[in-house]
């Protein structure tokens, strides 16, 4: 009897530190984005106390995938024009609903801002669809995956905001699945953070947000779409693999960056800059040399 309410004790004490040990972290709810094959023992990453550089960006928020850490957060839950860093929702949930070797037939529908220059009655896969939403930020590619969502575009967009909610993104509202400008299409920082740390978790769409450039041909084989990435830091900043752009004249400069060096991942979201990729550099370079793993 005594070794039983030994035994008894011994485990509440453990689940006591467990919760103290829980309380005292710094965490968000971004997955871990870390390749099996890049795994080493995360350790609780912690700053010198070095200043981070001044951003004129509205909203930023940078966590440690590994360990689920904030490393720095400037008005984090402010509710902000989100652009098109909205279709990585939409490459999400397309990439959840449809087959990415599945034919459709391009609709007849009009959108403004960036294309791949699709045309109604065009046969396409939807993975060719996936790189034009996420490599080209082509809103008529976003556009159809909505448009041919059973249901309809609306359901597609309820979707997307029961998704949102679902991965914990709270301060979030979708109106359309491109990004466009409505005053009711808003995200945070945060929350747009926890959708690149998603987005990374798909080994499709992973690969996809890391391309530079591509190109897709209709199912026919009689026309084909060429792009590049809209995100220059895949090709000049040593870690970057992805994820996403955003830009409109109400929203300014958006990006939504997955980073890994030395095994120390990281995402960083930056809304509303006039500067997103010199100020996301800046941000990696101050990161990675006043960070102590």
């Amino acid at each position: 009897m005594k070794l039983l309410h030994l035994s008894i004790a011994l485990f509440s004490l453990s689940v006591v530190l467990l919760y103290a040990t829980e309380r005292n972290q710094s965490v968000s709810t971004i997955p871990n984005t870390s390749n099996a094959q890049d795994f080493v023992q995360p350790t609780i990453p912690s700053h010198t106390t070095t200043q981070p550089p001044l951003v004129t960006a509205q909203g930023v928020y940078i966590v440690d995938t590994a360990t689920q850490t904030v490393l720095y957060q400037k008005d984090a839950e402010k509710r902000l024009a989100p652009a098109s860093t909205t279709k990585m929702m939409t490459a999400l949930i397309a990439s959840e609903v449809y087959d990415p070797n599945m034919i459709v037939t391009v609709p007849f529908f009009t959108v403004d801002g960036q294309k791949m220059k699709v045309f109604a009655g065009e046969r396409i896969s939807v993975e060719s669809l996936l790189y034009g939403t996420l490599v080209d930020s082509a809103n008529d590619a976003a556009e159809v995956f909505s448009r041919i969502y059973p249901g309809g575009r609306e359901a597609f967009i309820s979707y997307m905001n029961t998704k949102a909610k679902a991965l914990g993104m709270m301060n979030t509202t979708f109106q359309n699945p491109t990004g466009l400008d409505d005053p009711l299409h808003e995200s945070t920082a945060h929350d747009m953070a926890i959708l690149g740390g998603e987005i990374m978790r798909q080994p499709a769409l992973r690969q996809i947000v890391g391309t530079t450039s591509a190109s897709v041909t209709s199912a026919n084989g009689k026309f084909t779409h060429y792009f590049k990435a809209t995100n220059m830091l895949l090709t000049t900043v040593p870690g970057v693999e992805g994820i996403k752009t955003g830009w409109t004249e109400a929203a300014h400069e958006n990006l939504v960056t997955y980073v890994n060096r030395d095994h120390h991942p990281i995402i960083i979201a930056l809304l509303g800059s006039d500067d997103r990729f010199g100020e996301t550099k800046s941000l990696i370079e101050w990161i990675y040399g006043s960070t102590a793993w």
